[in-house]
């Protein structure tokens, strides 16, 4: 039974340990509305079911996994047999992204690539414009095509050569509009799963870099080469990438286009695509910052030149981080941030949750690799922690809270030190309210970092860390403005953090001293004498909101 429907009153958790009965109910009834020999329109009597199970996908209730395997059968029965059949393909092929997308490691299934890509043929890359409008085309097509990203992890064995074959013929001439179909088709279709890691050898990634190297200057067809080669990457550890380090780190700069000397880092030729397969093969980023960042994060491993190659590139980035260089390429640079982070986050997760074979054991993180990569990204962390790009002030916010769970020693003293430096600065006052935000979202490591350094004895880290909070707390009355919102959310976020998690350490004599005087009934009605205040004088179109509140120091996807 899931945790929160441990929680549940006596008469509710029981009624709730028949929804598994319920969905396999729910199950046998749609397989009996779907008659495709005598009724082709039959299609249309499932849709009411669709709610049904969405009901049951958001439940934290255990259904059988057979009845899960069953259920996505139907579904996809029903989705290639609707080829006229806008909606019901939207509607069944959206239930099977979520289906897959939640039990993916409860399922075991072969999903044929071929019919998935012949529907997409004929419904978008013919031409021919049925009845249809224009918004349920578009609609059709954001599902196909991510009901292909989901399925593709239950490509059958061999699939991956055969997609290869299929498409490689297209990439001979990089100069002909076919090539550029091609490698949007590998990219939406290509499957790294276990089933097909024979083939991804070192001589096919040698031929994939020898091909990526025959177009220059295009944006599209880079972003298409690092999404491909960050997926094999991730998922063929453990072939052997050093070979090919020097040759993608120095792509990956050049894809950033920060400038150098006079010039604006452009292209100054680009080569340009045609709109029609720019669409189709949309990239969802303005910027190949998710596929460098992943496999940067997936290149690391013990006594591996990749950490090497890294920080050479991070020496040459780190300039354009400082609030004085910001341009078009900030944006570009915050999102290889947050992949950075975003990706390390989850690679530590999965080497410490999912099991894995001794030779997989072998290219996990240690502690060594993972201070060396933290210390390498507080590089940017620093130059960016002030910027005036709200984005990447933020990131660079969430980034730190994340980082400072993994190695706090490193972190915390890094936030800190910021901190106090921004509380002495007078001419740029901006740097005040991303200070206070950064503590903010590492406010529950702050407070674990201090129980757990009091427990052992060190007395400086205990006096380091109380001595944040204390002064934080201090000076944060002094940030509550009604003419100053971005500072006022700051600090209310912060005063939040900080008294929300005290129940994580307790009550007892590793608390901060702040937080066990009499000063702090002095300090509480200070506060609300200031949040009263600003509560009246608080326009009824005032900008302080909710919008200000969403974020809790992680990223989402």
């Amino acid at each position: 039974m899931h945790l929160y429907n441990a929680w549940l009153p006596p008469p509710v958790a029981e009624a709730a340990r028949g929804e598994a009965a319920a969905f396999a109910g729910a199950v046998r009834a749609a397989q009996a509305a779907w008659r495709p020999g005598g009724d082709p329109d039959s299609a249309y009597a499932t849709l009411k079911w669709i709610s049904v199970f969405d009901i049951f996908i958001k439940a934290k209730s255990d259904v059988a996994p057979g009845d899960i395997h069953a259920l996505v059968e139907l579904g996809f029965g029903i989705f290639h047999s609707s080829q006229d059949k806008f909606v019901v393909q939207i509607k069944w092929g959206g239930l099977l992204v979520r289906l897959l997308k939640k039990h993916a490691k409860r399922l075991s299934l072969d999903v044929q690539w071929r019919p998935l890509y012949e529907t997409l043929i004929r419904t978008h890359f013919k031409g021919n414009m049925g009845p249809e409008g224009w918004k349920v085309r578009q609609q059709h097509f954001e599902t196909i095509t991510s009901l292909v990203r989901a399925s593709r992890a239950f490509f059958p064995e061999g699939a991956a050569a055969e997609i290869w074959s299929e498409f490689r013929p297209l990439l001979e001439n990089p100069w002909h509009n076919s090539a550029f179909e091609g490698v949007g088709f590998l990219r939406l279709l290509l499957p790294a799963n276990s089933r097909n890691q024979d083939h991804y050898t070192v001589d096919w990634v040698a031929e994939c870099l020898d091909i990526w190297d025959s177009v220059t200057n295009c944006n599209f067809w880079d972003i298409q080469w690092a999404s491909i080669i960050a997926r094999s990457i991730k998922n063929s550890r453990s072939l052997e990438w050093e070979k090919f380090l020097p040759l993608l780190f120095t792509r990956y700069l050049n894809m950033f286009e920060v400038p150098i000397s006079g010039g604006n880092g452009s292209y100054p030729f680009p080569v340009e695509v045609p709109s029609n397969t720019r669409f189709l093969f949309s990239t969802k980023t303005r910027s190949p910052s998710k596929a460098i960042a992943k496999s940067v994060v997936y290149l690391l491993k013990p006594k591996s030149l990749a950490l090497e190659q890294f920080e050479k590139l991070i020496n040459f980035l780190e300039q354009f981080y400082h609030p004085s260089n910001g341009g078009r390429w900030t944006y570009s640079l915050e999102r290889f941030l947050r992949y950075l982070v975003f990706y390390f986050e989850r690679r530590l997760q999965d080497e410490q949750f999912c099991k894995m074979d001794e030779k997989n054991k072998q290219l996990c993180l240690g502690k060594e690799e993972r201070a060396a990569f933290i210390k390498v990204v507080l590089k940017l962390l620093d130059r960016g922690q002030y910027s005036k790009d709200d984005s990447l002030a933020e990131t660079v916010s969430i980034a730190t809270s994340i980082l400072s769970y993994v190695e706090p020693s490193m972190v915390l003293p890094f936030l800190a030190t910021n901190f106090q430096l921004a509380l002495e600065t007078t001419t740029a006052t901006h740097q005040l309210k991303n200070a206070v935000t950064s503590v903010a979202f590492s406010g529950r490591a702050l407070l674990l970092s201090s129980l757990c350094s009091a427990q052992s004895d060190d007395s400086s880290t205990v006096d380091t860390l109380n001595d944040l909070i204390v002064t934080s707390l201090s000076n944060a009355l002094l940030g509550m403005d009604a003419n100053d919102p971005p500072k006022t959310i700051a600090t209310m976020q912060l005063i939040g953090s900080i008294f929300s998690n005290l129940a994580t350490v307790g009550v007892s004599d590793d608390v901060p001293a702040f937080l066990q005087s009499s000063s702090l009934s002095d300090w509480l009605d200070e506060f609300f004498c200031r949040l009263f205040s600003v509560l009246q004088n608080l326009e009824s179109i005032s900008p302080i909101g909710l919008s200000g509140l969403n974020h809790v120091g992680n990223f989402s996807r």
